[in-house]
């Protein structure tokens, strides 16, 4: 708020006096309404499945039909930004949960990879069977989450890198609306550092 404001007040009192200003004030405005209004609408959602009546709706299906759709949904950014991306997991596994719900943990994990993988530009979504349960997982390539700050990313609005963060989007909802969905369906999610790169996962 306080950056529309100053940017509004600078066109009001003549600041930017040129087209070029002008168009770049608008456009910074324009940018900041539209961080609003993802903010506003993940809030939104973070409530909605963080209320006491919230229950995921599961149905069976195939892990590997839900990659694959999370890739596709993806497609055209991975293509923008020269991403390689691949997927790994048996043809024939088959999980038990909220499909949307997973659709959207798995969408989170896959915009902070975009965000923030390094110059290998390689991603890399999976799901293979756990125990009972069925561990989703997206890795990229990039630098890794400190130890100290492993357990407190998954908090709301809790960022690792501020700077970063603010440069690069996001608000610090993503990973918490990934933990409320983890534990919805009674499972669990976390982070592990590897070699040349990090990995999210979640397991239902």
């Amino acid at each position: 708020i306080g950056v529309i404001k100053g940017y509004a007040e600078g066109l009001l009192y003549g600041v930017a006096d040129d087209p070029d200003s002008i168009k770049e004030y608008c456009r910074t405005i324009a940018s900041e309404c539209d961080r609003m209004d993802e903010l506003v609408k993940d809030m939104l959602e973070l409530s909605a499945l963080e209320a006491s009546d919230a229950a995921p709706n599961k149905t069976e299906f195939p892990a590997k039909a839900l990659l694959s759709d999370v890739t596709d949904s993806f497609q055209p950014l991975l293509a923008d930004k020269g991403i390689r991306c691949a997927c790994e997991c048996p043809e024939d596994l088959p999980v038990s949960a909220d499909y949307a719900m997973m659709k959207r943990a798995l969408g989170n994990f896959l915009t902070n990879a975009v965000r923030y993988g390094d110059e290998n530009r390689y991603i890399r979504l999976s799901a293979r069977q756990d125990g009972r349960r069925v561990r989703f997982s997206v890795y990229n390539t990039g630098s890794g989450v400190p130890e100290a700050e492993m357990g407190k990313i998954w908090d709301t609005f809790y960022k690792v890198d501020k700077a970063r963060t603010r440069e690069a989007g996001g608000h610090g909802l993503g990973l918490a609306m990934v933990k409320s969905i983890a534990e919805l369906h009674n499972g669990d999610c976390g982070v592990e550092n590897q070699k040349g790169g990090i990995e999210f996962f979640i397991a239902v």
